[in-house]
């Protein structure tokens, strides 16, 4: 009859066990949409996951990428949080997006947006108006 119990409590911690979440549903950064997508421009610069050091916000391009980080950086709630300038740089050419990279820095702080060409893209048209730059 002790034997009954002890399998009880076996199964029942078999059971709880398998309860809660699975290695599938850990909490992990979400990638986004692309730059392109007009969905793409909804809700950037929430950041998706966040530790005590980083932020991660996923995009699926660079386009939506820095769309996300400098909607993050500069929320623009207020006339404060907006920044001065936004760079615009075409996505093809890196090495113009390595020379622009130093903008962001003091004095000028702009955030960098990506262009396709002479096209902005839906991600980076909705980060400018709601950046609404000062300058």
């Amino acid at each position: 009859m002790r034997a009954r119990p002890l399998l009880i409590v076996a199964l029942s911690a078999a059971l709880l066990a398998g309860c809660g979440k699975d290695s599938d549903s850990l909490d992990r950064p979400v990638i986004g949409l692309r730059g392109g997508q007009e969905e793409a421009a909804q809700g950037l610069g929430f950041p998706s996951f966040a530790t005590k050091n980083t932020t991660r916000i996923g995009g699926a391009d660079a386009i939506a990428d820095a769309a996300g980080v400098a909607r993050a950086v500069y929320p623009a709630a207020t006339a404060d949080t907006r920044p001065d300038a936004v760079t615009l740089v075409d996505q093809r050419d890196w090495r113009i997006a390595l020379a622009a990279s130093v903008l962001m820095a003091r004095p000028l702080r702009a955030p960098i947006l990506f262009t396709d060409g002479r096209r902005l893209p839906p991600a980076s048209e909705a980060a400018l108006k709601a950046l609404g730059p000062r300058g």
